[in-house]
């Protein structure tokens, strides 16, 4: 390359190429499409998981399963519900799908009422990947996938019960586990204390991997 021209091109003024405001772009892009939380709630009936997910988005967003009447006939295997809602705040739009398991933990055999809840987490799994390696992809993918898990542990306070820790084994791998102390506002300080001290020595044992757990309350 000629020597004159290089010195030309140091000598040129160069105006800004907009990379700078590419995180700009990008953040009103997304404001734009607004964001998605899809969150699963497991637990015994009466844990308070409708008061939860009310409580903290400050809207009725998911449904009280009430207690069923006698001449009710309750289903003998886990029940997966999702209701979507559209909450706008400030200009952000959140489209926010909750996923409740009902039936979980209220029969009297419990052994493999786990199963359609990993099914679920596995198929949705599946249709993402699906969409994604398909030839002709769609330029927005649905998100359809559990970016949380919300496990509600009854404060029995002796730990971990068998139903808990074969649930936690089969779901840790394929989603975002948030364990929780159920009604924890019903336990003093020393109780719930100690409670989820237990349940953080009780995780690293009945798990393969160590790993450090953080209980909400």
């Amino acid at each position: 390359m000629c020597p004159s021209f290089l010195l030309r091109l140091r000598c040129c003024r160069i105006g800004p190429t907009g990379v700078g405001s590419l995180v700009a772009q990008e953040g009103s892009r997304s404001l734009k499409r607004g964001f998605g939380l899809n969150i699963m709630v497991v637990g015994e009936m009466g844990c308070g998981k409708t008061t939860l997910m009310n409580t903290l988005f400050r809207s009725k967003v998911a449904r009280r399963q009430g207690d069923p009447s006698p001449d009710t006939i309750t289903s003998s295997t886990t029940e997966i519900h999702t209701v979507t809602h559209v909450l706008k705040e400030k200009g952000v739009r959140l489209r926010l799908s909750i996923t409740d398991t009902q039936g979980f933990g209220d029969q009297i055999d419990n052994t493999l009422c786990f199963k359609p809840i990993v099914e679920f987490l596995l198929q949705q799994h599946a249709s993402y990947l699906k969409q994604e390696t398909s030839v002709e992809r769609p330029p927005i993918i649905p998100d359809t996938r559990v970016h949380a898990l919300l496990y509600f542990i009854m404060p029995t306070g002796h730990g971990l019960k068998p139903l808990d820790v074969a649930l936690m084994k089969q779901v840790h791998h394929l989603v975002n586990l948030i364990p929780i102390i159920a009604k924890a506002d019903g336990l003093t300080m020393s109780e719930r204390e100690a409670f989820k001290a237990r349940v953080r020595h009780d995780c690293p044992a009945y798990f393969s991997v160590l790993c450090t757990t953080r209980v909400a309350v």
